[in-house]
């Protein structure tokens, strides 16, 4: 009986002892990095120009994150704050760095600067090729096979846009690492022009990027304006790495409801993306905590069942995968209104949150001796990029999605007549009560998916043709400035910070 309760006191003392390491707080629309066991956080806020650094190496609690505020050597005063920037890791062990919306205007964080992780200290970028436009909400996603980043999309700086200059980018580039080289490939792209887009997700799958919501943006030639409007999860643009082709496909299953601001990561299945918070579309400030999956092979969106505690709702956060868990960071969790400000009273998320992708469980802590490399990757399937059809108006009778007039069907959303068939002959009577119900239950699924499934191309799935699609070296050629605002704006997205307006 001593011993237990002597057992019960340790727990009590030792077991809720205060964290004496500095925490990261008041962080939202950050660029994270991983780069050999350490996770690397910088830029969400436009005070401050701090690095942080978090060791995973001897495991992880959520009650006391190991976070180190680093102090790289700036001699040539190159760092400035900024948000709605990215962030990746280099073949030399370094972190590349590249601005999106800053109060001070520096080349240095529009080129792109290297965080040396070796001298702790900021370096200059020296590249080659023809760098991008400066822009902010892009993406970027590091291929460590091949050692490239590639880009997508974007938006004008809000320094950009108080100047009466708007625009919006659908390109697709990369960065090579090996040699800091801009590539900008000839992309292929069936069904028309695909809208520009920014504040979206990618995730790298076997070569393939998965484009996930964010907002999207069309220019009226005609009164040359820009008609902004959000993305949601009814579709995916997936662009191949290797082939240079894209598709923009609507998705199956349980889908989400439209959301900003969320975040993504890969599965540890090698083929999932698993999507956590952000806040619903057109809503003042509403937060989730749900998650999400989406197979990449098929596209279909799944919900898994969630066990444990998980951490507080939340919007402009990230996310990283480390082996098997999801790590949650920072975010925004509540936007007060006021009368006195247009920005409201901002309140940061102060918990993280880690959930064990194979158990489906929110968990406290990540093992002391845990190694990410325990997970093996084997996806069985990748995703098929169709072929282009000869006739590059197949399928265009505007029955896409309303922010995407270019996505096409999911085939995998058909029905197999083959299926009910078979069903018929080999179970006789029985088979055919089930194919009555399935029958039933088909046109019920078909009268349900007209919404979200926009349309079958006929003929799409043809041998390739140089014809059909659309080619572009340079985002210029598609998108163009307008001194006009956009004609939708989200006023119901309230800004985060006090210094750097959140943009619609």
């Amino acid at each position: 009986m001593l011993h237990f309760l002597f057992f019960i006191w340790i727990t009590l003392v030792y077991g809720q002892q205060p964290c004496n390491i500095s925490q990261l707080q008041n962080y939202s629309d950050f660029s994270i990095a991983y780069q050999s066991s350490f996770i690397y956080l910088s830029g969400g806020n436009p005070a401050e120009t701090s690095l942080w650094r978090l060791n995973l190496r001897n495991g992880l609690n959520v009650s006391c994150l190991p976070w180190e505020e680093l102090q790289p050597v700036d001699t040539f005063n190159i760092i400035q704050p900024y948000m709605y920037g990215i962030s990746f890791e280099t073949l030399t062990n370094d972190v590349f760095i590249q601005a999106g919306d800053s109060l001070i205007s520096s080349s240095s964080m529009d080129a792109g600067i290297l965080y040396n992780t070796s001298a702790n200290s900021w370096v200059q970028v020296q590249s080659t090729g023809n760098s991008p436009s400066v822009r902010a909400e892009m993406t970027a996603t590091m291929n460590t096979t091949s050692h490239q980043a590639w880009y997508y999309g974007g938006r004008n700086t809000q320094a950009q846009q108080h100047q009466r200059n708007f625009n919006y980018y659908n390109d697709f580039y990369a960065f090579d690492t090996t040699d800091s080289t801009w590539i900008w490939p000839n992309v292929n792209y069936n069904g028309g022009v695909r809208p520009a887009r920014y504040g979206h997700t990618a995730n790298l799958i076997q070569g393939q990027l998965f484009i996930l919501g964010g907002k999207t943006a069309m220019i009226n030639a005609t009164t040359n304006t820009w008609i902004v409007d959000g993305a949601d999860f009814r579709s995916v643009l997936v662009f191949d790495t290797i082939s240079y082709n894209a598709i923009s496909m609507a998705t199956i299953g349980n889908i989400p409801q439209g959301l900003a601001r969320f975040s993504a990561v890969n599965s540890p299945d090698g083929r999932s993306i698993v999507i956590f918070g952000g806040k619903v579309l057109d809503s003042v400030f509403t937060p989730t905590q749900d998650v999400y999956v989406l197979d990449s092979c098929t596209l279909s969106w799944s919900r898994p069942n969630i066990q444990g505690q998980p951490p507080s709702a939340r919007a402009g956060h990230e996310a990283i995968a480390y082996g098997q868990y999801m790590i949650v960071i920072g975010g925004i969790v509540s936007v007060q209104a006021t009368n006195t400000s247009q920005q409201g009273i901002v309140t940061y998320a102060q918990d993280f949150g880690i959930l064990d992708l194979l158990s489906w469980t929110w968990v406290p802590s990540i093992p002391t001796n845990y190694s990410p490399s325990t997970v093996q990757q084997t996806p069985a399937c990748r995703f098929d990029m169709p072929n282009y059809s000869s006739d590059s108006t197949s399928g265009n009778n505007g029955d896409g999605l309303p922010y995407d007039s270019t996505v096409v069907s999911n085939p995998y959303g058909q029905t197999s007549t083959a299926l009910k068939e078979g069903l018929g002959i080999t179970f006789g009577l029985l088979g055919v009560l089930l194919l009555g119900a399935a029958a039933w239950y088909v046109r019920r699924m078909r009268k349900n998916a007209r919404a979200i499934n926009p349309r079958w191309l006929g003929g799409f799935w043809k041998q390739p043709s140089s014809a059909s699609s659309t080619r572009s070296t340079r985002s210029s050629t598609t998108s163009a400035c307008s001194s006009i605002p956009p004609l939708k704006n989200d006023n119901k997205d309230p800004v985060p910070l006090v210094h750097i307006s959140q943009h619609a």
